[in-house]
């Protein structure tokens, strides 16, 4: 048995545990993705001197923009790109910091939130979003920040960040003081502290209809999150669908012409006010 000195040092420490927490895998697009991308216009957008990988479908028409979660790229979300074009809808998507076929090598929500931000700017305005998972996190931080939209829809996300940095202390099985220093360290990392991608601390930027999917046996992401969302977000409608999961959520048919439906919906009824 080692000696007790030895079984500390084996631990994660703050740092390696900050490196774990903000380095995403970097998935590979599939063969079918890579055939729906081939149908788009790719773009490259700088951002702070890295390149972000986009993708245009569609033209004219009122842009969606989606937006993938973590350990994930723009191409997961291609199920709903057919759909929305033939609505009359442009569709952009784009592959974060660190994931897909953008730069970098570290990332976070926050990280995501700027980038989301980045693709509006430079090709805005944008008239709803599409988010899944840690996306749509990223989504609330920017409407918080000042992006505006028509309408937005967030499959299965996390509305703790919080959580997540708790899940990661226990996963690593920080020490007290480690723990510590990795919250310390995750909060220069993102530049604000934790706290500031707290529903709390976003709810403000909610200035627009909303509708929330999750599934009630999504193992990622508890459904208590959405639940929690939809409280304090009074414009949101939750749907809640059954037997997808966390990942498989973006493929569902059903979740797919929801989402189509209601985002066209919300547009036909800015329309008919503005008439």
């Amino acid at each position: 048995m080692k000696p007790p000195a030895s079984r500390r040092a084996d631990k994660m420490t703050g740092l390696d545990t900050l490196r774990r927490f903000t380095t995403p895998m970097r998935v590979i697009a599939s063969e079918e993705e890579q055939a729906l991308l081939a149908t788009g216009t790719t773009l490259a957008i700088d951002h702070g001197g890295q390149r972000l990988a986009a993708w245009r479908f569609g033209a004219g028409g009122p842009r969606v923009l989606l937006v993938h979660g973590w350990n994930s790229r723009g191409s997961h979300l291609g199920g709903f790109v057919a759909p929305l074009v033939a609505r009359g809808h442009e569709v952009i998507l784009f592959d974060g910091p660190a994931h897909g076929e953008s730069e970098g090598m570290r990332s976070s929500v926050v990280h995501q939130a700027r980038a989301l931000r980045r693709v509006a700017d430079v090709l805005g305005p944008i008239d709803a979003v599409i988010a899944h998972s840690i996306g749509s996190t990223a989504a609330l931080v920017a409407f918080a920040e000042g992006l505006r939209v028509r309408a937005s829809v967030h499959l299965a996300g996390p509305t703790s960040g919080e959580q997540r940095l708790a899940e990661a202390i226990a996963a690593a099985e920080l020490l007290p003081a480690e723990a510590y220093s990795f919250r310390r360290l995750f909060a220069a990392f993102i530049g604000m502290p934790a706290s500031s991608v707290e529903l709390e601390a976003v709810k403000h930027g909610l200035r627009h209809p909303g509708l929330l999917i999750h599934d009630p046996a999504d193992r990622v992401i508890p459904f208590a999150e959405s639940e929690a969302l939809h409280w304090v977000w009074r414009a949101s409608t939750l749907f809640v669908v059954d037997g997808v999961g966390h990942a498989r959520i973006l493929r569902a048919p059903s979740v797919v012409s929801r989402a189509v439906d209601w985002i066209t919906a919300q547009r036909a009824r800015t329309s008919l006010r503005a008439a």
